[in-house]
């Protein structure tokens, strides 16, 4: 091997060699570094997380002194308001007050005074809630009118970015509430609310607030708007005195918002408590909050260990004299604590240690790197051994990152600040280099600026932009660089925000202007709030001069403090001149004298003391009325004296001429013609005329101190209690008709013409009544009442009357033919048959409906009857088992008979069941106690009036009746049910029950008779039916015919119906007779005209269409006067002699008829 080669070699080794020497030294610095870097990393990160929370305990102090000025302006708020309610004027304000309060105000069906929905804006107007008791009086309902009034004008107060409401209670419960969120919330509170026994109320009571401080509520659920709030309430005077309570509300979910927003680091949890250690708020445990209806103790938390947290928090922040902040920490968590002094309130926050990490964790993460980073860099430093340029590249990259550190945590300062940073270059105008990203509170990002794509000149209106260019350019020229404007900006979504920026002019090196710097703080919420206290303070000052009252304070000492224009006129003195003066140098002397020993009265007991005086003057006498009430500080020390006055000389004036008008208001009352009372509150007789009292048979002084009740009839107390009420409520006047009792007990109607009668106050005092007897006009209106009643029925009646003839007709057609096939059939059928079983069945069917078809006819009186001459006590006696078994146990019936009555010519059967029917009619009106029916038969004698007044009756002559009266205490009958009580299937109890008393008016019109009703609902009625004695002639029996007797001859019988000619036809041949049909009268006509010597008579149908049974047998009897002829009807014989007026005919069957009375009445006329 060569030198050059070992040299080679030598120089390959010594290069190795240093490599290894490096690497190992680099190798043991690493070594040493490492741990060491991790070691001071350790120190670091502890130092930082005890940094961290330095910073959690600075924040949370920043956004509690925030919440703490919210709060205080809040007690500001309500302290303002309740001294301008306290301020409002008294009674003699507003002489309109009683129409303002009916204009805002209607009362609603639960008695509730509401505010009127029609005219009610909850956005823009205060609601009211109010009670009868609340608004009895005028300067009750005047008290509402103005403090709805203020609150409109005086809205949410200052704390309108916090609160969701302003309201009032007034001492008698009520409530003036202006919450514009939710509008139907007086129409949601029930009539049963009663605000005085609620916390809201009880703390501003004297006993419990002396002061008259704001106060804090517990948390509390309002079940109208269905949220949790806690309220400030603090209480309001009228005249002096405690008068009620007003206040703020806060909603609970506002308040989690807030203290959300405020929270610097998430995953913790705040917790609010009161005085009294009650959690108000506490962000995860509200729940349970609820569930306790808003007093939860911490021990009654279910979270034990938060429980613990909360109490170590209490002891630690009540240690000393003062409550302090501080700071608890445990393995798991960090308790940060602070008070707040008002409302006395302490706000802990519990920050587990887990949440700290997850908020240090970028930092952390940024620490770490950087000893990560130093321990290269020192490694790196070693590494110049090897390669220097290395090292100089590393250092570089170093402090490159360093320096971006820097400048991101410079950016996140000013991003997460409320300050908005803008720079502006001069050229061109406003164009924008930088813009902080919390631009994003305004609704734009940094990049719409820089980009250019929003000028940020169109953000400022035209005139802000102009006036801040002209102070750039101003300050510029002065060479001054900075200054402060306010002005408006528009955000992305159009809204105007105000801004107060801070402006600074930046040079360069050589002094020339090149940039300008703004930083811009929304100041839009303080802007409002310093101009709504300005609008308080003008809103207070222009009710203070422009009240319809003088109002005048003066100190201890009797020193002029202050004094309103109303005042000044009626003094008639400047307040210029007068300001600060004694009252002895500007009042009269007498009036100084006694103005000087009320004022000290009034500093002594601190009542208020009302006075009438009267004043002299150039123009004559002036009269006030004064309040002196002393004003006291919330120590209860005297400050000074307020009087209140108002002129009432125009009501001296009236009472003056109201007394020389006394005498003739006494001579013209007792001179008229119409009756005059006066009654008091209680409804008690003050005054009468002597017209009056001759009206009513007494005199005068008979009547005076009666209530008004004894002397009206029954039917109208209920009418006259109605228009009392109205009267003492509204003060309504009206007119009604009333029946009132003459002395003799004999009605005395009148016109009564009413109003109300108030005192000055317009409290309702009694009524004036004008009368008129208008006896003789209602009596003749009556009877044209009942007459017009008794032409409708009769018509009602009449067109009944041939719906139920028509109707009988046809069903007695169609019963004819079914009776009579059955009839034939079983003639035809073996005897004991089936066959003869079931037409047995049917005829006894078609009998009972030919009896229903009879009913409808008896419901007009044209049934068919079969009178006897029968005695009343024996059909009572043979129904005395049915009717007691008809009242059985729900009644007990009394049956009485007077001696010696006459016989009744009637229908047994019908009879019986008119009896039956009443005593039914009666047992059902039984109530669910027994009762009692009474059935009376008499022998009386009915005046002409008394038949008049019978339901459905023909015309009767005066003279003595049969009369059957049915009575019961039941439940009666009302006015309304009276009008239908005889229409086919009416029932007051079960509809559709039949023909029910329609049977038994049919009963009595077919008898001659009539029925009465009377009945008084919940005291049971009275039927009454009258009915003609029997005449002293009696029908003689009707002839029976023997069996087997058999006819010959023709006869031709009419029917329109096919099916009774078909069976009448078969009747006849199985009498003998040859039979020839017709289907009308014409027909008849031609066949009897053809067959005219064979014909032996005629069965003729009465109604027929075309030519009738009428015009049928007079064109007969044209042809041949002798002929017999039968007539075929449904109508009663009474009826179709009507119907046959003047016509002969020879006899009469009723359909349907069967055929042994067809040959009985052949028989009879052929032998």
């Amino acid at each position: 091997m060569g030198k050059s080669e070992q040299a080679s070699k030598s120089l390959v080794d010594s290069h190795w060699l240093s490599i290894k020497v490096a690497a190992l030294i680099l190798l043991a610095v690493g070594l040493i570094l490492i741990p060491m870097a991790w070691m001071v990393g350790s120190v670091l990160r502890e130092r930082l997380m005890r940094q961290t929370l330095e910073d959690l305990q600075q924040q949370d102090q920043a956004w509690l002194e925030q919440l703490r000025n919210d709060l205080r302006m809040a007690e500001t708020s309500i302290h303002c308001f309740v001294r301008l309610l306290s301020n409002l004027p008294g009674s003699g304000a507003q002489p309109d007050a009683e129409a303002a309060f009916q204009n805002a105000v209607q009362r609603d069906a639960d008695g509730i005074w509401r505010s009127r929905p029609e005219r009610f804006q909850a956005t823009l107007q205060a609601g009211i809630w109010a009670p009868d008791e609340a608004v009895d009086t005028p300067e009750e309902r005047l008290f509402f009118v103005q403090a709805k009034e203020l609150m409109e004008t005086y809205g949410l107060g200052s704390a309108s970015h916090l609160f969701a409401n302003t309201w009032a209670l007034p001492e008698e419960n009520g409530e003036i509430v202006y919450w514009p969120e939710v509008p139907d919330f007086i129409y949601q509170v029930p009539a049963s609310q009663d605000y005085r026994p609620t916390e809201w109320y009880q703390l501003t009571n004297p006993d419990v607030n002396p002061s008259g401080e704001p106060r804090w509520t517990s948390t509390s659920y309002d079940p109208v708007p269905k949220v949790w709030m806690i309220s400030v309430v603090a209480p309001f005077q009228r005249g002096g005195r405690w008068a009620g309570a007003a206040g703020h509300d806060l909603i609970i979910n506002d308040l989690f918002r807030r203290i959300e927003s405020g929270a610097t680091v998430k995953g913790g949890e705040v917790v609010v408590l009161d005085r009294n250690h009650q959690i108000l708020v506490a962000s995860r445990h509200q729940a349970e909050i609820e569930a306790a209806h808003g007093q939860l103790k911490p021990s009654a938390l279910s979270d034990q260990r938060m429980a613990g947290l909360i109490t170590k928090a209490i002891e630690q922040s009540g240690r000393g004299n003062q409550r302090l902040p501080g700071l608890l920490e445990t393995r798991d968590e960090m308790v940060a604590f602070r008070p707040l002094d008002r409302p006395d309130w302490l706000v802990v926050h519990i920050l587990p240690r887990m949440a700290a990490r997850e908020v240090l964790q970028a930092p952390l993460r940024w620490l770490n790197w950087g000893m990560a980073i130093t321990t290269l860099v020192l490694i790196a430093c070693c590494g110049l051994l090897i390669s220097h340029d290395t090292v100089r590249r590393m250092r570089a990259e170093q402090e490159l990152r360093e320096s971006n550190a820097v400048l991101k945590q410079y950016e996140s300062f000013i991003n997460q600040s409320p300050a908005v940073l803008f720079l502006w270059r001069t050229e061109p105008a406003w164009a924008v280099e930088f813009a902080s990203e919390n631009v994003t509170q305004l609704g734009y990002r940094a990049s719409d600026f820089t980009s250019g794509r929003v000028p940020w000149s169109n953000l400022l209106r035209a005139q802000d932009l102009e006036h801040l260019e002209a102070e750039v350019e101003r300050h510029r020229a002065a060479s001054e660089n900075e200054f402060t404007l306010v002005f408006q900006v528009r955000t992305a979504r159009g809204e105007l925000r105000w801004m107060e920026n801070r402006t600074r002019l930046i040079r360069d090196e050589a002094g020339h202007f090149t940039h300008v710097q703004g930083i811009m703080l929304d100041i839009t919420e303080r802007r409002h709030m310093e101009e709504a206290l300005r609008s308080e303070e003008l809103r207070h000052q222009i009710l203070f001069n422009h009240s319809g009252v003088g109002i005048v304070y003066f100190d201890c000492e009797g020193r002029l403090q202050m004094m309103n224009e109303t005042a000044s006129r009626n003094l008639r003195q400047d307040l210029q001149k007068i300001q600060g003066a004694m009252l002895e140098e500007f009042l009269p002397p007498a009036l100084a004298t006694v103005t000087r020993q009320r004022l000290e009265h009034s500093l002594q007991n601190g009542q208020a003391d009302t006075f009438e005086d009267e004043v002299p003057g150039p123009g004559g006498s002036v009269w006030f009325v004064s309040t002196f009430t002393c004003i006291r500080d919330r120590e209860g020390r005297a400050l000074g004296v307020q009087v209140v006055s108002q002129d009432i000389t125009a009501r001296k004036q009236m009472e003056a001429e109201l007394a020389e008008s006394e005498v003739l208001y006494r001579t013209i009352v007792e001179t008229t013609q119409e009756g005059v009372w006066t009654i008091d509150q209680a409804a008690r007789t003050l005054f009468v005329n002597q017209r009056m009292a001759a009206m009513l048979g007494y005199g005068p002084e008979e009547m005076a101190g009666r209530p008004v009740f004894d002397f009206v009839d029954g039917d109208s107390l209920f009418t006259v209690k109605k228009l009392l009420e109205k009267q003492r409520e509204n003060g309504v006047s009206s007119t009604v008709d009333l029946r009132l009792k003459h002395k003799t007990g004999t009605d005395v109607w009148t016109m009564v013409s009413t109003n109300a009668l108030t005192d000055e106050q317009g409290r309702y005092t009694g009524s004036l009544a004008l009368v008129t007897d208008i006896t003789e006009r209602r009596r003749a209106e009556q009877d044209k009442a009942k007459l017009e009643r008794q032409i409708q029925q009769a018509q009602r009646l009449e067109s009944l009357g041939i719906m139920a003839a028509g109707i009988a007709h046809d069903f007695n057609n169609l019963l004819q033919a079914i009776l009579g096939h059955s009839e034939l059939a079983m003639q035809e059928s073996l005897p004991g048959s089936p066959q003869q079983e079931s037409l047995r069945e049917i005829q006894k069917a078609a009998q009972h409906a030919g009896v229903i078809s009879n009913q409808m006819l008896s419901y007009i009186g044209q049934g068919h009857h079969q009178r006897k001459r029968l005695n009343l006590p024996d059909i009572l006696q043979e129904l005395k088992p049915t009717l007691l078994g008809l009242a059985d146990q729900r009644a007990l019936l009394t049956v009485e008979l007077d001696p010696d009555l006459p016989q009744l010519l009637a229908d047994p059967a019908e009879l019986k069941q008119a009896l039956v029917q009443l005593t039914t009619n009666a047992v059902e009106a039984q109530g669910e106690q027994p009762g009692r029916i009474t059935m009376r038969v008499t022998y009386r004698p009915w005046r002409h009036q008394e038949l008049r007044e019978l339901f459905g009756a023909p015309e009767l002559f005066e003279g003595p009746y049969l009369t059957i009266t049915v009575s019961d205490n039941g439940i009666g009958i009302d006015r309304a049910a009276m009008q239908h009580l005889f229409e086919p299937f009416f029932s007051t109890k079960f509809p559709g029950r039949g023909l029910g008393l329609m049977n038994v008016l049919g009963f009595a019109r077919g008898h001659g008779g009539g029925i009465k009703v009377e009945s008084m609902p919940g005291h049971g009625s009275t039927f009454t039916l009258v009915l003609p004695e029997a005449p002293p002639t009696h029908f003689a029996p009707e002839p029976t015919m023997p069996w087997g007797w058999r006819g010959n001859g023709t006869i031709i019988m009419v029917d329109d119906e096919a099916a009774v000619l078909n069976v009448g036809r078969r009747m006849l041949t199985e009498l003998g007779f040859n039979v020839i049909t017709a289907g009308d009268g014409r027909e008849a006509l031609q066949v009897y005209r053809a067959q005219q010597a064979a014909v032996r008579c005629v069965m003729l149908d009465l109604m027929m269409p075309d030519l009738d049974g009428a015009q049928t047998l007079a064109m007969l009897r044209d042809i041949s006067p002798e002929l017999p002829v039968i007539i075929a009807t449904a109508y009663p014989a009474n009826k179709a002699a009507e119907i046959l007026k003047g016509l002969t005919y020879q006899g009469i069957v009723h359909k349907p008829y069967q055929s042994a009375a067809v040959a009985r009445l052949l028989q009879s006329l052929l032998g």
